[in-house]
């Protein structure tokens, strides 16, 4: 029974001329046949048939398809039904599973694409025929090789030009589509650009053996040691290369009239025996031989005859060819070949005359040997003094000749190689009798290995697969142990064993088929394998844990390792991360059906997109959003409309963006990365900027709200994405001040400290992977160092005209369709960015300075602009040159005004200032008062509950009574309709603006005491906050030197020179 794939691909080797011939009559005409419409009425037949392109077409009513469209429609059939109608009819066997009508839809789908490319084939075919016979350099070399052009006709040679859109441009223009070109394997994309997959080479079509045209091996003619002497079709829908021989099709009348086949191994070897009058020979397109290769040999003949190259690596693919076409049931022989030769440059030099060419059938008929007795002569020749290396010659030759099940052939063999290398005869026949045990091929009809099986995995590993079951060694030779078969995809590689999984393809006797994972606990527990089988449906494993451990044995030497991918992104392999593949230097590259891709020598997997999750709606949910969307807007589109809209914040934003995909080269280089504050009321756009900058990642990934999220939800957010944007939306300054703390810690890329219970509740910290927007109505001034850590955008304008609403969406309609190819763009310059980068921050630093002397910015400010405006820079002025519509000098004006303004609203408009500012107010009219509630000293030195400390220069100390002023504020706030911070969250900004020094515990106030009715004067000692007066008066602006108003009337003032301690 064969599944439906397997069914389909039977279906589509029959001849449908032969078939539809059964409803219609038809003639030969040309290549195809022709008659009357079995659909319409016509008198003049419009009605062709194309055996070689297995399809049929009726130019009158235009009904057209392949030989399941047309049972489909003569028979009134849906898809499934004429698949199994037509196997039927023909006795193919197979099972017929229950399938959903999604999977119909699927196999449907796969039937379209394939006549789709098969048309497409014989297109290229044409054309590359016509492209032959325009070069020289094709034509030479066809006649350097074979002597004259003559097999061109009968092989339909051609050429592929150098031009990197030659076919491409050609079929376009006859209405192929892109898409039809890459299922064919004809033509990709990388590098912003479509392109042909084979250039400059010469082309051989390769066809099944109906007649159609599957694919193409193309020879490189440039001559260039990089690029790939040979060239084959990547595999699609209508080419397996360990399915297809080239030749057989112009070969299979030769070999079943004379009833053997000569293998090869080029397409140049096939054709110069062809030429040469061996039309019985057939090639491997350059690939391995495989079982499906032996099989589909076996349907024409029994008798194979190898003609390798004479060098070691061809001997030695003649060892295992020869070996496996013998376990598949074929006589082999071989045909040695001298040294140094292969058969196109054998046969065509004419070595063994001298002279004249020498035809390959002569050849065969004087040199072939049986393939057994060539092996017995290549391990036994010389041996005699070598008991150890004869023993171990037998034991291999035992071994070849029970893959004979007659008897009298082992006995023949036995007579013949005893007799020639003096081997004892009875010695032989029971290492023979050893092997056929070891191999268990007895008489008995339950333990023969069944026609078609692979016996190499019977023997090494004690079990063998048939019919989607697996059967294992036993006492009575052999027992069935499941109901399924498993194929491996590949192994997930995981420093924690919990998150490693291996991922099989499973498909049960009934032909149901499902992908699954399996943790490391489900593989090394066979109740927990079954019970994770059983979960999916009917697959039932009833062997034991020896069984389960041979499987182990196969499926893990087959299984590729593959590396996981947990953040998309820049990956420090050397490429970018999307859901759907990932950008490299030399394009896109798509990850697989399993979300597999390989960069360099690695294998990497993106689950996100694979048919292992694709259907489940509840996991990767922002991941998919995060994937490669092709768009033919350009760069300069792109900015011209980010700056109609967003006016000079356009240009911030840009310039952060293409900092943001380099992120982790200046944290290399700083230690830091500032985030960007979009600040603004409702309507005037701080939001929409932020979107559009999420868009250049794919779809627009949801804000995480900073006002309602938990701390976990945000270090998850900023740890998603690498190199990329995390928005964090929604900022008010009453928020908790320990996300305070982490947006600050976002600026130093210091993530989260948490406990694993899966490492043995060892303390590990999440990374800050994404460069960070913070958008909100509020400026964030609750911390001033949380202030500075940012570059700062203000938004103002609500109003809008026409003009910039049709702007608004025409870069909303550009968003649409993606723009993260934008991103994959500008990352192909990273090598050059990295080189260049350091040299031009400094230059830009400098150049800012100058803009900045003789005014106060603060050195981070500065530092964080000149860090996003040489990101820009080196993009926009060095020898990439990208076009933004503005230019370096425009970006320093408005960054410049940016981190000018930002200073301004730093000193004046902070929570602390606020403080400040009210102080101020209530030491003017004395409802603060000097020595009564602060002091300021000039001191020469300080001792604080740290410790003493020596000033080199004396200082303004300002000293205050933190507990007598707060609750004096928190009147005047009240009063005055200020919003207060608690006296706790104030007391901490306090103890962390740049202006505090340190506590004292030992400063002399002055104080009233009531004894009686009598107010006395008297001085306390108490603890109180230090501020260095001379900075923050700079930094705030306030002036807390005034002459006091004495609050008590009749107070005396104490002398100046009173001690204050």
């Amino acid at each position: 029974m064969n599944d439906i794939k397997n069914l389909i691909d039977e279906i589509h080797d029959l001849s449908i001329a032969d078939q539809i011939g059964g409803y219609v009559s038809l003639k030969k005409k040309g290549l195809s046949y022709e008659g009357c419409c079995p659909f319409h009425d016509e008198k003049t037949p419009s009605f062709k048939v194309s055996p070689v392109k297995g399809i049929f077409k009726c130019f009158g009513c235009g009904k057209s398809g392949d030989l399941i469209s047309f049972v489909m429609e003569k028979e009134k059939l849906d898809f499934m039904k004429a698949v199994f109608f037509i196997a039927d009819k023909n006795s193919i066997n197979y099972s017929q599973p229950q399938y959903t009508d999604q999977e119909k839809v699927e196999v449907k789908q796969k039937s379209d694409d394939r006549i789709e490319i098969l048309n497409i084939n014989e297109f290229a075919l044409q054309y590359f025929k016509q492209q032959f016979l325009l070069s020289k350099d094709a034509i030479n070399y066809m006649y350097s090789r074979i002597n004259q052009c003559a097999p061109h006709w009968q092989f339909e040679i051609g050429y592929a030009t150098n031009q990197w859109q030659g076919f491409y441009n050609h079929a376009k223009e006859h209405g192929y589509s892109f898409e039809v070109m890459e299922k064919a394997g004809l033509c990709r994309f990388g590098k912003n650009r479509k392109y042909d997959v084979f250039r400059n080479r010469l082309i051989f079509p390769i066809r099944n053996i109906s007649g159609s045209v599957v694919g193409f091996g193309g020879r490189d003619l440039s001559g260039d040691d990089k690029s790939a002497k040979y060239l084959n079709s990547a595999e699609n829908p209508v080419y397996n290369k360990s399915k297809i021989l080239y030749g057989l099709f112009h070969a299979k009348e030769a070999i079943a009239k004379q009833e053997e086949v000569n293998l090869v191994e080029g397409y140049t070897d096939v054709i110069k025996l062809h030429w040469l009058d061996a039309a019985n020979t057939v090639g491997t397109c350059g690939t391995a031989l495989t079982v499906d290769h032996a099989k589909l040999i076996k349907r024409y003949t029994k008798t194979v005859n190898l003609i390798l190259d004479g060098d070691p690596a061809g001997q030695r693919a003649a060892i295992l060819i020869g070996e496996l076409l013998l376990r598949q049931g074929l006589n082999v022989s071989i045909t040695p070949l001298p040294p140094k030769h292969d058969p196109d440059t054998f046969f065509q030099n004419g070595i063994m005359t001298g002279l004249e060419v020498v035809m390959p059938n002569d050849y065969i008929k004087k040199y072939r040997q049986d393939f057994i007795l060539y092996r017995a002569s290549i391990l036994l020749n010389g041996l005699d003094n070598d008991p150890q290396k004869r023993y171990e010659a037998v034991n291999e030759l035992s071994r070849l000749i029970n893959f004979k099940t007659e008897k009298t052939t082992k006995s023949m063999y036995i007579d013949t190689i005893t007799d020639t290398y003096k081997i004892g005869k009875q010695n032989f026949i029971n290492e023979v009798k050893q092997a056929e045990v070891a191999l268990m091929v007895r008489q008995d009809d339950d333990v023969i290995i069944p026609n078609g099986v692979d016996r190499g995995d019977w023997d090494k590993y004690g079990f063998y697969e048939n019919k989607n079951s697996y059967y294992f060694k036993s006492k009575e030779g052999k027992a069935k142990h499941t109901n399924f078969s498993l194929k491996p995809i590949f192994h997930i590689d995981s420093t924690n064993v919990n998150d490693s999984l291996r991922i099989y393809d499973l498909v049960n006797e009934d032909g149901f088929r499902i992908v699954l994972d399996f943790d490391m606990n489900e593989m090394n527990s066979i109740n927990a394998f079954r019970r994770k089988l059983e979960s999916r449906g009917n697959f039932l494993f009833w062997g034991t844990e020896t069984h389960m451990a041979q499987l182990k044995m196969k499926l893990y030497k087959e299984t590729t390792t593959c590396t996981e991918i947990k953040n998309l992104g820049w990956q420090k392999e050397g490429f970018w991360a999307w859901s759907n593949g990932i950008s490299t230097e030399n394009g896109f590259i798509p990850v697989d059906d399993y979300g597999r891709v390989d960069f360099e020598i690695q294998n990497f997997y993106i689950p996100a997109f694979s048919r292992i999750y694709i259907k489940d709606r509840s996991v990767f949910l922002d991941e998919r959003k995060f994937r490669f969307m092709e768009n033919e807007i350009t760069i300069p589109q792109w900015a011209s409309k980010m700056v109609d809209v967003f006016g000079d914040n356009a240009k911030i934003g840009i310039a952060y963006y293409i900092a943001a995909i380099f992120r982790d080269h200046m944290l290399h280089l700083f230690k830091n990365f500032p985030l960007l504050n979009l600040f603004g009321p409702k309507g005037t756009g701080k939001s929409q900027l932020a979107v559009s900058l999420a868009c250049m990642f794919g779809v627009q990934q949801t804000p995480y709200n900073i006002h309602n999220g938990t701390k976990a939800g945000l270090a998850e957010h900023i740890q998603q994405f690498r190199n990329s944007l995390a928005w964090i939306d929604e900022y008010k300054n009453n928020i908790d001040y320990e996300k305070v703390e982490t947006l600050k810690s976002i600026y130093d890329s210091i993530g989260r400290n948490r406990l694993n219970f899966d490492k043995g509740k060892k303390k590990e910290t999440t990374q800050v992977n994404s460069a960070v927007i913070l958008s909100g109505q509020e400026m964030p001034t609750v911390d001033v160092a949380l202030f500075s850590r940012m570059i700062f955008c203000q938004f103002n304008q609500d109003q809008y005209n026409n003009e910039q609403k049709q702007s608004y969406d025409d870069l909303k309609s550009i968003e649409g369709k993606g723009l993260s190819h934008i991103t994959a763009s500008l990352i192909q310059y990273r090598k050059e960015f990295v080189k260049l980068y350091f040299n031009v921050y400094n230059e830009t630093l400098a150049d800012f300075a100058s803009e900045c002397e003789g005014s106060y910015i603060e050195d981070r400010l500065l530092r964080s602009m000149v860090m996003i405006v040489s990101a820009f820079r080196v993009m926009a002025e060095s020898e990439f040159k990208i076009d933004f519509g503005f230019d370096y000098q425009e970006l320093k004006r408005v960054g410049l005004k940016s981190i000018t303004d930002q200073q301004s609203q730093m000193k004046s408009s902070s929570e602390v200032s606020i403080f400040w500012q009210a102080l101020e107010a209530l030491a003017s009219t004395s409802e603060l008062i000097d020595h009564w509630d602060y002091r300021i000293d000039l001191e020469k030195s300080l001792s604080l509950r740290s410790g003493k400390t020596i000033l080199v220069v004396p200082k303004n100390i300002l000293k205050v009574r933190f507990n007598m002023v707060v609750s004096k504020f928190r009147k005047y706030a009240k009063t005055s309709g200020l919003t207060a911070l608690p006296a706790g969250t104030l007391e901490y900004y306090l103890k962390n603006s740049p202006y505090y020094l340190g506590e004292s515990t030992s400063t002399r106030f002055r104080n009233v005491v009531r004894v009686v009715d009598e107010i006395k004067i008297d001085t306390v000692v108490t603890n109180c906050m230090c501020f260095d007066y001379d900075m923050l008066a700079e930094m705030i602006g306030v002036n807390l030197i005034i002459d006091s108003v004495a609050k008590y009337s009749g107070i005396p003032e104490i002398p100046q020179d009173t001690p204050p301690f």
